[in-house]
């Protein structure tokens, strides 16, 4: 069984219509058939979803067949309506075993599909027991994440972002933990994304800004500063209408000034109209923005100058060669040169080692955060200043 799923098809509907939509599925359909044999079926299973059973074949056949499909949506590119795109596919493919049912054949090669799809597109994987396995595993975290976001489990951690001139804590990054009594600690690069696509993410994001906003006021007093909070945000966040006008009211409540918050955002999510509606509207009220893993995405200096953002935070692979006494720290002095020009405070992130603080401030980066200067921790345990000390070099 070989599960096709077209790529980018949503793409083709929203920006020519459905019927167009239709046009570019019946010619989809056409090539598919040209790639069977005559006792094998062809089937549109809905939507831009179709499957290709063949029979008393084995693996390496079918792949071949996969392949020849492959070649078959892309060349040549389909026309429609005065228009043309090129087809590409996303294959699973499952081999039928002794005794399975064809609903578990058809299970198998949509979930061999989605491992395409996530994995590059254009291209098809062949199904192995493990991904059952993951899926399996993946709904059990969907349901313990539910329920740890309903009774409050999630708790948030700080790492401290320090000024690397003096010492003092300018800011903290508050950063999402989850220990769940079945599954052990948790890390949000494998919650997060599962909070995105349940929709958990609105309520989750909402009360780390909430909570994050709460422990900033109560800290602030017994430290007697006026350090800020930093909160990682979801695109999916910034894309609801409800985003901008919600951070202001917790602010309000808390009765922290704006400039106290700092959201964290990717290069891409500014991509997004409405992403950018939602931070303009939210830098209007004196909200700051700070880019993540600067350097790493889509920017450019025409592009930079556009944006609604205050920080740039600096991925902490430009810090990794510097370790090395040949290396040239030119390229991370060009970014920090390029916040500077567009008048952008720069934080370098995941300061490691005494060398690398060193080379920061010989590159006179501004700010910086890492497990050197303090490990992310409970904000009773933060202090106001850390002692900031590195070797010469």
């Amino acid at each position: 069984m070989l599960f096709i799923d077209l790529d980018d098809f949503k793409t083709v509907n929203d920006s020519f219509g459905h019927d167009c939509g239709d046009e570019v599925v019946v010619a989809a359909a056409h090539r598919l058939q040209s790639c069977a044999r005559a006792g094998d079926t062809v089937a549109r299973l809905g939507g831009d979803e179709f499957a290709l059973l063949v029979d008393d074949v084995t693996t390496a056949h079918v792949t071949a067949v996969a392949d020849r499909v492959l070649d078959a949506l892309s060349e040549p590119p389909v026309e429609f309506s005065g228009h043309t795109t090129t087809l590409g596919a996303s294959i699973g493919i499952a081999v039928a075993g002794q005794g399975e049912t064809s609903e578990t054949l058809l299970r198998n090669a949509d979930l061999a599909m989605y491992e395409a799809k996530v994995g590059g597109r254009s291209r098809y994987v062949v199904y192995e027991p493990v991904m059952h396995t993951k899926v399996v595993n993946r709904f059990r975290l969907e349901a313990a994440l539910q329920t740890a976001v309903a009774d409050g489990a999630i708790s948030l951690a700080y790492q401290p972002i320090v000024d690397l001139r003096t010492g003092a804590v300018v800011g903290l990054e508050a950063l999402a933990r989850w220990s769940d009594p079945a599954l052990g600690d948790v890390p949000p690069s494998q919650f997060i994304p599962v909070a995105e696509a349940t929709g958990l993410i609105h309520e989750l994001g909402h009360w780390a800004i909430e909570q994050a906003c709460r422990e900033l006021t109560e800290w602030r007093s017994a430290q007697g500063t006026k350090a800020y909070v930093s909160v990682n945000v979801s695109p999916l966040q910034l894309e609801s209408d409800q985003f901008a006008s919600s951070v202001a009211h917790i602010l309000l409540n808390h009765g922290l000034e704006p400039s106290a918050l700092v959201l964290d955002v990717t290069e891409g999510m500014l991509l997004v109209e409405r992403s950018r509606e939602s931070l303009r509207e939210l830098r209007a009220h004196g909200v700051r923005v700070a880019i993540d893993n600067f350097g790493t995405g889509y920017s450019s200096l025409s592009y930079l100058r556009q944006l609604p953002v205050d920080l740039v935070k600096i991925n902490q692979k430009f810090l990794h060669p510097l370790e090395d006494d040949s290396a040239d720290p030119a390229f991370l002095r060009a970014i920090i040169r390029l916040a500077e020009t567009l008048h952008l405070d720069s934080i370098c992130e995941g300061i490691e080692t005494p060398g690398q603080l060193c080379d920061l401030r010989v590159a006179r980066c501004g700010f910086g955060q890492g497990d050197f200067l303090a490990r992310p921790g409970p904000l009773v345990d933060v202090p106001a200043t850390i002692e900031v000390v590195s070797s010469s070099r």
